[in-house]
Order: C-alpha cells, then sequence, then structure tokens
C-alpha cells in the first residue's frame, strides 16, 4: 500500500494486482445531499470474461475537463473505505470510514450527474481509480487504457455545467441531422444566433484534452453531456460533420469583419479536429481489417 496525498487529503490505496482495477461507487442520494463514494477492488474486464464464475461489475467511464495546473481544487466529497471482499456487495455501514477529498468544481458536478436518486452507480474516473503518486500503476494503467474503455458500458464526456444556451445548442444540433432543415436554415439564412452558438461550443476546452480521440476510439458508446442535455456522440459526430461540410455556406450567413473577428479558425477547430482525427483512425483501420482479410483469402 502506498500513502497517497490526493487534492489535500491523505488516502490509502489498497494494492491492485496486474487483472484488477479499482471503481468508484457513486452512493445514491437526493440533489441535495452530500456526494458519498466508495473505492473498492474488482476484476478488470478481460479477465472476468476469461474466468468462468468471475462477476463482471458494470460501470461508466468519466470524461472531463481537469482544469489548469494552477487552479486548486475547492469541493469536498467523502470517500469511504471499502470493508468488503472482492465480489461483494459494497454497502456503507457505521464501520466504514471514510476520507474527505477536495476535488475541482467540474468533476464533481460530473459526479453528481452521473449519481442516480435510487442506486448507486460504479464510475471509473482516472483521478480517483489510479494512485496517481504509484509510477509502476500509473504505466501499467497506460497500457490498459483500450481495456478499460471498451470494458464501460458507456461513457459520459461531460462538457461541464449548464449554460444559457446550452438548451438551445442541442436542439439546434439534432435540428441539422435532418437535411432539408439545414438545407433551408442555410438558404434562407435563419436564426445566426444559433450558429455562433454551435461554433462557440465547438471551442469547448474539453475537446483540448490529449486523452478524448482514445476514448473515442475505444468505447462501445459515448454520450457527450452539458448540464441536463444529452446527445450521443455519434449524432454529435454527424453534426459536426455536417457543420465542416458546409462551412463555406455557413460562412456567407455573417458579414466577414464580423465572422472573421469571433470564430477564428483556432476557436472551433478543438470539436473539429477530434471528430476528423477518430473519423481517419477508423477509416485506417477498417482498410487494415480488409488487407488483411484479402490476404487470408490469397493464401
Amino acid at each position: 500500500m502506498w500513502d497517497l496525498l490526493i487534492l489535500g487529503l491523505i488516502h490509502v490505496y489498497q494494492e491492485i494486482k496486474h487483472h484488477e482495477m479499482r471503481l468508484l461507487r457513486t452512493f445514491h442520494g437526493r440533489p441535495a445531499d452530500r456526494l458519498k463514494c466508495m473505492l473498492y477492488v474488482t476484476n478488470m474486464p478481460a479477465y472476468s470474461k476469461q474466468h468462468v464464475g468471475t462477476d463482471i461489475v458494470p460501470y461508466t467511464c468519466l470524461s472531463y475537463w481537469t482544469g489548469n495546473s494552477h487552479e486548486s481544487p475547492g469541493d469536498l466529497i467523502a470517500i469511504y473505505y471499502d470493508t468488503g471482499s472482492q465480489g461483494k456487495h459494497q454497502i456503507l455501514s457505521a464501520l466504514n470510514r471514510y476520507d474527505d477529498f477536495y476535488i475541482s468544481d467540474n468533476l464533481k458536478a460530473g459526479l453528481l450527474k452521473i449519481r442516480h436518486s435510487h442506486k448507486d452507480v460504479d464510475v471509473w474516473v482516472d483521478a480517483l481509480c489510479v494512485d496517481m503518486k504509484n509510477l509502476s500503476e500509473r504505466s501499467d494503467h497506460v497500457s490498459k487504457m483500450a481495456v478499460i474503455l471498451h470494458g464501460a458500458k458507456m461513457i459520459l464526456a461531460w462538457l461541464g455545467h449548464d449554460h444559457r444556451e446550452t438548451s438551445s445548442f442541442f436542439r439546434f444540433l439534432c435540428s441539422i441531422l435532418n437535411l432539408r432543415h439545414l438545407e433551408h436554415i442555410i438558404e434562407t439564412k435563419a436564426a445566426p444566433e444559433n450558429w455562433i452558438s454551435v461554433l462557440n461550443w465547438m471551442s469547448n476546452r474539453y475537446f483540448t484534452r490529449r486523452w478524448v480521440l482514445q476514448e473515442l476510439v475505444f468505447s462501445r458508446k459515448v454520450v457527450v453531456q452539458c448540464g441536463d442535455q444529452a446527445l450521443l456522440w455519434s449524432d454529435f459526430e454527424d453534426a459536426i460533420s455536417l457543420i465542416l461540410q458546409n462551412f463555406s455556406a455557413i460562412e456567407k450567413i455573417f458579414n466577414p469583419s464580423h465572422f472573421d473577428r469571433h470564430f477564428s479558425e483556432y476557436q472551433y477547430d478543438h470539436a473539429a479536429a477530434c471528430v476528423r482525427a477518430k473519423r481517419q483512425i477508423l477509416r485506417r483501420s477498417c482498410l487494415i481489417r480488409l488487407c488483411r482479410r484479402t490476404l487470408l483469402w490469397k493464401s
């Protein structure tokens, strides 16, 4: 075991084996209740599938903006120690010890959004499930990321708190998936404020994270969420792709000087770069699989 100073307080991490991982159980509660969690050890998804009788624990991966290095965490949560054995139902009792942890506002908001009112939810989140001071464990987890991400039932891409235009932004993205509607609003130059909102959201700092692409490629399902608004990544990706394909026409909706002043390529390119890179990787992987099948057929 190692003593680790995480975000202000000491927590003793239980040592894990190569085929194990930690999960964070978020205990159910009402919106006003204090956030209570428990770290516990379970088997990696691939190990559970290979060994009959080993439980497979369903979990969600939380993907979020960690914040700038100079930002100090200021939100308090309680993380309990697991007093049960592996494979058993982790519950809270008067005997459970806990530590108070200070975490970032954005991480706490994401955990609160995942928390259910009536049932406990298991989460994998790197900042808490990995012993960040143990260099060997950190290195080991880098090699396991594909397994951890693919083993999750879902990845929640948390963009942050609700903003004034969040609802209209998500509604507008869904609406432009209808190609006739997209063509109509471009031709009529209707509701330019919606395009302003979309281009602003495409610069969200979440998309500057270096791990985003890996999460998108290895995941089985990704949900993009901001506050109470959510959208499947597949729909989000299609909407962004349509915007990129029609960008020249969208530019003409605005006065050139106004567009250049408010929407430089750097601003909107964060989300666009993620979409382009993911599609290129998937195309290459499809070509590789096709080549392999061709070689096998010829042999």
